[in-house]
């Protein structure tokens, strides 16, 4: 692996069983019977020839349930807290886990990869984004972007699962119920 500035994801094949391709700043080499050993993100990314597909992979959420992500590789628990009875300790919540007005989201919830032209507005931002744009800004490679789960309710993105929530589903003062997702 080589690092530099910038630049354009792309894929070259020098040899019959090199692959070197080029994501953000850094060059990769690697041996085509090695490929297995690599992340699922850049296996994908090899796979797809440098092009990162949309795909239409749809899970529905059951609130108070838990399930496996299959396409993620992760497990998901929901659950739906009482405002008044259950303290939320606002400072002690990682990145794996989202609180969000649940009076704010349309149901059904579900959860899928992201898609070309997503947009969402970010938590503590009052204007709508891209999604592919909060990817850039965040440094988060192209290989990567496809295993980051998508949460959606009936109108919009709700939750990019281990980064940011919707604006529009934030905790106010007004709010009774708390939908409480947690990624493992």
């Amino acid at each position: 692996r080589i690092c530099s500035l910038g630049g354009e994801s792309k894929i070259i094949q020098p040899e019959e069983k090199i692959r070197v391709f080029k994501i953000g700043s850094c060059i990769y080499f690697v041996n085509v019977d090695y490929i297995r050993l690599l992340p699922d993100g850049l296996k994908k990314f090899l796979k797809s020839n440098g092009k990162v597909s949309a795909q239409r992979s749809w899970k529905e959420i059951k609130v108070g349930t838990k399930i496996k992500l299959k396409d993620f590789n992760l497990e998901l628990s929901s659950e739906l807290l009482k405002i008044s009875k259950d303290k939320i300790k606002f400072n002690e919540v990682k990145n794996t886990e989202a609180f969000l007005d649940y009076a704010k989201i349309k149901l059904p919830i579900r959860v899928r990869t992201w898609e070309r032209g997503d947009k969402f507005y970010p938590l503590g931002m009052e204007k709508e984004k891209k999604l592919q744009d909060f990817f850039i800004d965040g440094k988060i490679p192209i290989h990567l972007r496809g295993l980051v789960p998508v949460f959606i309710d009936g109108e919009k993105i709700i939750w990019v699962g281990e980064y940011r929530i919707d604006n529009r589903v934030r905790i106010t003062k007004g709010t009774k119920e708390v939908l409480h997702l947690k990624l493992f």
